[in-house]
């Protein structure tokens, strides 16, 4: 489940919004999910979370998601970006991974 909003907008009724702009399977339970948000007057915010789904509730077969009728998946924070000293973030959509290449110095980090 994404994150609440964490600031609201410095314009009264001004857009603020959120979601999850991408997501990068590390195994068969794990993933990286990468969350945005935006109010207007403050600007992006972005995190970066990993997300295991071994403990979580399987929704597929779920009409809609009662409250307390399932358990949501495991959410750890990997990088808050905004405290990772950047003179500031934009909105990011995507992000890409691999192994390491015979010729790049990259490598999983995780």
């Amino acid at each position: 489940m994404p994150d609440a909003i964490p600031y609201e907008p410095l314009i009264p009724g001004g857009v603020a919004e959120n979601g999850i702009s991408e997501i990068l399977m590390i195994d068969a339970h794990r993933m990286l999910v990468l969350e945005r948000a935006y109010s207007m007057g403050i600007g992006t915010s972005l995190r970066l979370y990993e997300i295991d789904t071994r403990e979580a509730t399987d929704t597929l077969a779920m009409d809609r998601l009662e409250p307390g009728a399932f358990r949501p998946a495991a959410k750890r924070t990997v990088a808050d970006f905004a405290r990772l000293g950047l003179p500031r973030t934009d909105n990011t959509e995507g992000m890409t991974g691999g192994r390491r290449c015979r010729t790049a110095a990259a490598r999983w980090w995780w």
